[in-house]
């Protein structure tokens, strides 16, 4: 006679796909920024092996419940465990996505705050005079400038996918915090969200003077 462990492979395999998951989806936002589509298209397969490790464990599920029948509440968690945890998978992945990106961009901001802070304050002391080319470079990264006045200064994360990208700004007005997505056609204040060459979709203050911006 097969002998029920409280732990069932089931129950087991269905808390492994979960922190799977998590980190399968937070890696691969915090990735997409920074290295680009090769990341985005990463996570098909790995949303494919999820969907179907999570169909066998449902299976393993079903095998398990019918082992220990003679405690249906044992047996039905056994069934349902894997079938939560799969649907759990599956809505939070853009959340996961999106919080990996968030910890990718803030990861990157720290290690590069310091070379931020100089390059606006420079820019804004006249130190540096921008120069007439979309992209410019100083203290070895790439900034883009919009000569407001203020003048506020966009650090690009690399990455991104199509015309969707992401940059540190430097905003001492902190009008940018006003962006937001919008359809074709509708109003909005584009004097805030075509700066920096693109549509500023929206931003969030990271600290002092400093947003995490997206752009379309």
């Amino acid at each position: 006679m097969r002998r029920f462990s409280p732990w069932p492979m089931s129950l087991r395999g269905s808390l492994l796909l979960l922190a799977v998951a998590i980190c399968g989806f937070g890696l691969a936002g915090g990735l997409f920024w920074l290295f680009g589509p090769l990341a985005f298209f990463a996570v098909i397969p790995f949303a494919t092996f999820l969907i179907l490790r999570g169909g066998f464990l449902i299976v393993v599920g079903t095998q398990d419940a019918w082992t220990s029948r003679s405690r249906p509440l044992v047996a039905a968690s056994l069934v349902i465990a894997p079938i939560i945890v799969t649907a759990l998978g599956a809505a939070s992945t853009l959340p996961l996505i999106r919080i990996g990106a968030a910890t990718s961009t803030w990861v990157w901001f720290l290690a590069h705050r310091g070379t931020y802070r100089e390059i606006a304050r420079q820019i804004e002391s006249g130190e540096l005079v921008p120069a007439p080319t979309f992209y410019q470079k100083a203290l070895g990264t790439q900034f883009i400038v919009d000569l407001g006045p203020p003048k506020r200064v966009a650090f690009p994360l690399f990455g991104g996918f199509g015309d969707n990208w992401r940059a540190v700004v430097h905003d001492p007005t902190g009008v940018v915090k006003r962006a937001r997505f919008r359809n074709p056609g509708e109003g909005g204040p584009d004097d805030i969200e075509m700066m920096f060459g693109g549509q500023m979709v929206g931003c969030r203050l990271m600290v002092e003077d400093f947003y995490d911006c997206n752009f379309t």
